[in-house]
């Protein structure tokens, strides 16, 4: 089993036991505590707003698929 199919196995595993709205969900909260840090640390302004506007796709995602009910 490579790097690959091992990640894929891992990331099924959790889909399974928080559901795919969940997974999704929480990586958008991982995005905005990943901006908070490099706000934090790094002070680089587009890196902040990458991860925040990513965080908030993510969000929005995870809503999206709440309502489909998956």
């Amino acid at each position: 089993m490579n790097k690959s199919e091992s990640l894929e196995n891992v990331l099924e595993s959790l889909i399974d036991k928080y559901s795919l709205c969940g997974v999704v969900a929480l990586l958008g909260s991982i995005a905005a505590e990943k901006a908070l840090h490099i706000e934090e640390n790094w002070q680089d302004r587009n890196g902040i707003k990458a991860w925040l506007k990513a965080g908030k796709k993510l969000d929005v995602l995870a809503h999206d698929i709440q309502d489909m009910g998956i």
